[in-house]
């Protein structure tokens, strides 16, 4: 992942990044209605651990987890423990069939 971020032009990434300054969305996540997960890097780029709290405090009915010590790929860098916090957020939700 490293390897792929310093191939990438900086122009490409920075002018994503001035985008979503340039529009206020946060008012978007109080209209969420459906149960989310927030898996957040702690070391991330974007925000870390801020971004992920402060996302769930404008998200109803939100579930966050913090990966301390990494950054943004948590599904490339943290496979396993990814994977485990996804099934266990599914299973919360879930409802049982037998209902």
């Amino acid at each position: 992942l490293y390897k792929l971020c310093l191939r990438t032009n900086p122009e490409v990434i920075l002018k994503i990044r001035r985008r979503g300054i340039r529009e206020d969305r946060s008012g978007w996540l109080k209209q969420v209605r459906a149960p989310t997960l927030i898996l957040q890097g702690g070391a991330s780029v974007l925000g870390g651990e801020a971004t992920g709290r402060y996302q769930q405090q404008q998200i109803p009915n939100s579930t966050l987890y913090i990966f301390p010590g990494r950054g943004h790929a948590l599904h490339l860098t943290a496979p396993a423990e990814f994977r485990a916090r996804v099934e266990e957020f599914m299973k919360k939700i879930s409802v049982n069939p037998r209902l």
